[in-house]
């Protein structure tokens, strides 16, 4: 049997979505998810990590030229296989559909605080 205990990396991690093992585009939660993070970015079993949509480049009316918009929240996964390069995760939670590029990040340690209280 697989045992994980959730954590949150130490460390700030910046990565994406880079497949899905069913070879769809979109998906959700319980979807399984391969990350482009592995043991060279610090990624182990268990880490928890934010998944967020895409920055997106729009053009800057006031100023000119482009300006890069940070991506919309969208949801949490859990890593359950780590290489040296890519990772596998659980989706645990989506608040919208998920889409390869989608983008990995470290969350905010308070995420913890929901697998404590189960």
């Amino acid at each position: 049997s697989l045992t994980l205990s959730p954590h949150v990396p130490d460390h700030a991690v910046d990565g994406e979505i880079l497949g899905v093992p069913e070879g769809v585009n979109y998906v959700g939660r319980h979807s399984i998810v391969a990350l482009d993070l592995g043991h060279r970015n610090g990624i182990m079993p268990g880490a928890v990590l934010a998944l967020d949509a895409s920055p997106v480049q729009v053009n800057d009316p006031l100023e000119g030229g482009t300006l890069r918009l940070p991506g919309e929240p969208g949801g949490m996964a859990m890593v359950f296989e780590s290489f040296e390069r890519v990772s596998y995760a659980l989706v645990i939670k989506a608040s919208r559909p998920l889409e390869v590029g989608d983008g990995v990040s470290t969350p905010e340690r308070s995420v913890l605080t929901s697998f404590e209280a189960r």
